[in-house]
């Protein structure tokens, strides 16, 4: 699995590669941190962008709308399960639990929760986005977390479709050092660890 390293690509180029691995069948991670941008789901609605004046993306992966900018970091995952005998549900757990993990390691109590909505949390404060989008044995998209960013833009949008989402990021919880580019970078490098160790697993167990 190729790891990219797409820091200051814009939303739109991250698709197009990702788009591109799969006709491919190519795997790859792409670590990013964008441009200031909205991006609406399949079930997102006119009214969940609250500036007309924030650039806006469609995507067809599920759900409703989220916003990427400059000290966030996002990852960007083209992986066929197929080729490591996983379940979706494994897929996405595994995932989860890196992300977790990963933020847990700057000294934050993440945790994943369903509710209000899908996402990591720290004491209700929501840190990290997912979406991930399922076609035969593929799966791509992924999620961001926010490092260092303004936490203002999520201003811009309702966050999941939703009024009242309290977000924050590492920085504002009062932990410094990190950027978006190593925090992406070292996230992406765990997870193709743990993918291949799966894959491993699993061959031996043949």
């Amino acid at each position: 699995m190729q790891i990219i390293n797409a820091i200051n690509d814009t939303v739109g180029t991250c698709m197009s590669r990702q788009n591109q691995a799969v006709l491919d069948e190519q795997e790859i991670i792409q670590y990013a941190e964008h441009p200031l941008t909205a991006v609406g789901g399949r079930s997102s609605e006119a009214d969940e962008l609250l500036d007309p004046t924030t650039p806006v993306m469609t995507s067809d992966r599920p759900g409703k709308a989220t916003i990427h900018g400059p000290g966030q970091s996002v990852i960007w995952f083209t992986l066929n399960l197929d080729r490591r005998d996983m379940k979706y549900r494994e897929f996405a757990e595994l995932v989860r639990s890196v992300v977790v993990e990963q933020i847990r390691l700057t000294g934050l109590p993440a945790e994943y929760k369903n509710t209000p909505v899908d996402g990591i949390y720290v004491e209700g404060r929501k840190i990290a986005n997912t979406g991930i989008k399922r076609k035969g044995p593929w799966v791509t998209y992924g999620f961001s977390v926010n490092v260092d960013c303004d936490l203002e833009m999520y201003n811009r949008i309702k966050l999941c479709g939703c009024d009242d989402i309290e977000v924050t990021s590492i920085a504002a919880e009062g932990v410094s050092g990190h950027t978006a580019e190593t925090f992406g970078f070292d996230l992406a490098t765990r997870l193709v660890s743990e993918f291949d160790l799966w894959l491993s697993r699993n061959e031996n167990l043949e």
